[in-house]
C-alpha cells in the first residue's frame, strides 16, 4: 500500500497550512483532537467536571439532611410514624435522643434486641415494667416526650406513666413491614416543673413489645 494511503500528504502539510491561514486571516486554527477542535474538547471536559462537582454537592446535602434529627412535627399521639425536621428554639434543650443502635442509657432493663425488620431496639418485653429517671435543666416549664413502640404477636400498647400519673392516649398501632410487627409513634407535650422526669412503661398482656427512637426535649419559658 502506498505511503500516501496511510500518511496522506495533507497531514504533513497541516502545520504549514495553519501558519498560512493565521498569516493571511489573523485567525488561529484549533488543533484537532479526537475529531473535535481543542477548544471544544476543553469545553466538554469542563462541563463534565462541573457536573461531577454539582453531583458531589447534592450528595453531601442529602447526607447532611438525612443525619438531622427527626421527630413528629408537633405534640400528638398517633400511629402514623411520620415525622418532620426537629427545629429547636432558643428556649428548648435537647435532653435525650437515642435510636438505641449502640446502647440504652439509664433504663431499668438494659436489654437490647436485634430484631429482623427493626434493627436494634430496647426489648423485648411482655408483662415487664421498665423505668427511667432523667434530670431536667433548670427553669423547665414543659417537656416533649416521644418514642416508637413496636408490638409483636397480640401485644397491646404498654401503660405509660410520667411523674406517677398514667398518661391516656388515643394512639393505636398499624402494621410495620411484612413480619407481623405493628408500630405506634407516641409524642406528648406535658407541663413539668420538676427537676427530674420519671417514666415507666408497663406491659398489659401477653405478646412482646419494644421501644426505639427515644426523645426528650425540655422547654423553658421565654427569657429564662
Amino acid at each position: 500500500m502506498p505511503d500516501n494511503a496511510t500518511n496522506p500528504p495533507y497531514r504533513r502539510r497541516l502545520p504549514a497550512t495553519f501558519a498560512a491561514v493565521k498569516r493571511h486571516t489573523g485567525v488561529e486554527m484549533d488543533v484537532v483532537a479526537m475529531g473535535l477542535p481543542a477548544s471544544q474538547t476543553y469545553a466538554f471536559r469542563r462541563i463534565s467536571l462541573d457536573r461531577t462537582l454539582a453531583a458531589l454537592v447534592i450528595l453531601a446535602v442529602v447526607i447532611v439532611v438525612s443525619a438531622m434529627i427527626r421527630i413528629d412535627a408537633g405534640p400528638r399521639t398517633d400511629d402514623t410514624g411520620g415525622g418532620g425536621l426537629l427545629i429547636l428554639q432558643d428556649t428548648d434543650h435537647l435532653v435525650a435522643f437515642e435510636d438505641l443502635s449502640h446502647q440504652s442509657s439509664g433504663w431499668s432493663e438494659d436489654r437490647l434486641w436485634d430484631r429482623p425488620g427493626l434493627g436494634r431496639v430496647l426489648g423485648p418485653f411482655s408483662n415487664d415494667a421498665i423505668t427511667r429517671t432523667i434530670s431536667l435543666p433548670e427553669n423547665t416549664a414543659a417537656i416533649t416526650l416521644a418514642f416508637d413502640l413496636y408490638l409483636l404477636d397480640q401485644a397491646r400498647l404498654p401503660t405509660i406513666t410520667v411523674g406517677g400519673s398514667t398518661i391516656t392516649t388515643s394512639a393505636s398501632a398499624r402494621p410495620f413491614g411484612s413480619l407481623g410487627i405493628r408500630r405506634s409513634r407516641i409524642s406528648l407535650r406535658l407541663r413539668s416543673t420538676a427537676p427530674t422526669l420519671d417514666i415507666a412503661l408497663s406491659g398489659t398482656r401477653g405478646g412482646a413489645w419494644a421501644l426505639d427512637n427515644f426523645v426528650v426535649i425540655a422547654h423553658r419559658p421565654n427569657g429564662a
